[in-house]
């Protein structure tokens, strides 16, 4: 068995951790990232603009907050953007 002391340091050598562990939970981490991305695939093949556009309204409408938060943060990130360039 592998501690952490070998993986991140001895500070945290009060901590074993298995490095099986680990592994599984980055195939885990892994295996949902690409169900994710399968899932975006196959909304973008199967819809059209006009359709995204509305379910992105109906998202608006149902969660005000996050969408406002969403688009600060995309805006925060254009501007970054375009500012480099």
């Amino acid at each position: 068995m592998t501690t952490d002391t070998e993986l991140i340091g001895p500070e945290n050598a009060s901590y074993p951790c298995d490095t099986s562990e680990v592994r599984e939970r980055a195939r885990q981490l892994a295996q949902g990232a690409t169900t994710a991305i399968n899932t975006a695939v196959a909304y973008v093949r199967e819809n059209d603009m006009r359709d995204m556009l509305g379910d992105l309204g109906a998202f608006v409408r149902a969660h005000p907050q996050q969408a406002l938060a969403a688009a600060l943060i995309a805006g925060f990130f254009v501007g970054r953007g375009l500012r480099r360039h």
